[in-house]
């Protein structure tokens, strides 16, 4: 069963290094790692030639879900999934996707845990997801983050693309298109990748701010009003569902002063909530709904 990762980037030098060596290091697993550069002018490119066992392909897009749906259209494995530059996969969990798939051939996307990670790899939070539903992601935001998402090739050739008109949250489009579409879903209790808080992510950007208007507005007037119950529903949820606890643990990632060598941290007090006040402030708009 083969693997392909696609990664969007554009102007990614700071972080698309690690990125690769997180993907080239799996072992265990066919992996085919698709690099959709958007004409970066930064150095990136100068970088990406170091890389004979990736594909590069430079070429205008017109965003991040553009890139994307060039990398998968591009494509030739089983199994799909598509990291950003700043992002990276945990050791060895490819092969654990494969198996996974390999074991469940009804199961046509995967949803798995990430971590939250600083720019200098320090821990800010783990995120145990659960699956979405239709109205936790029109109301609210998504349960499950793409950067932990693997899916069967079938579902991309049904037809099930990025929105190219939306910015920031057209991952939030997408699972409304597999939910609309029922596809078999599952969860596995696994970090997969590590996701990196910048100031520069676009799910606290203003651009997100205005599609969480689009989203919320889409779930007509019964829903809206339910909203506060359906927060509260939500928590409870993953409260009992265990997505709030998490022992001590550590993790190896590459990092921007060793990108040859993982290295490993210890988390002694691991912690679910990401307390970042920008990341406070993009919840404004819920509060007053």
């Amino acid at each position: 069963m083969k693997l392909s990762v696609v990664t969007p980037c554009y102007n990614s030098a700071d972080y698309i290094e690690r990125c690769i060596k997180s993907v080239s290091d799996q072992q265990g697993v066919d992996v085919e790692h698709i690099i959709q550069d958007g004409g970066s002018t930064d150095g990136t490119i100068n970088i990406l030639k170091n890389y004979a066992d990736i594909s590069v392909i430079t070429e205008s897009d017109t965003g991040m879900y553009d890139a994307i749906n060039k990398g998968f259209n591009r494509a030739t494995g089983d199994i799909f999934s598509h990291i950003n530059s700043d992002e990276q996969y945990l050791p060895q969990v490819l092969r654990i996707v494969a198996t996974f798939f390999e074991n469940h051939p009804d199961i046509d996307i995967l949803f798995t845990n990430v971590l939250v990670l600083q720019d200098d790899a320090s821990f800010v939070c783990f995120q145990k997801v659960i699956k979405p539903t239709k109205t936790q992601t029109l109301l609210s935001h998504l349960s499950t983050y793409t950067a932990g998402t693997f899916f069967r090739r079938r579902v991309w050739e049904d037809g099930i693309h990025f929105d190219t008109s939306k910015k920031a949250l057209g991952d939030s489009w997408w699972i409304l298109d597999i939910l609309k579409a029922k596809y078999k879903t599952a969860h596995k209790n696994q970090y997969t990748t590590i996701v990196t808080a910048t100031e520069k992510n676009l799910s606290l950007s203003d651009i997100a701010r205005q599609e969480s208007r689009e989203l919320f507005e889409t779930a007509g007037s019964f829903p809206r009003i339910q909203w506060m119950l359906q927060f509260i529903y939500y928590r409870m949820y993953k409260l009992i569902n265990g997505c709030y606890y998490q022992k001590p643990f550590s993790y190896s990632v590459y990092t921007k002063n060793n990108t040859q060598d993982r290295q490993t941290f210890n988390v002694t007090k691991p912690s679910p909530f990401w307390m970042q006040m920008h990341k406070l402030k993009s919840l404004d708009y819920y509060a007053n709904k």
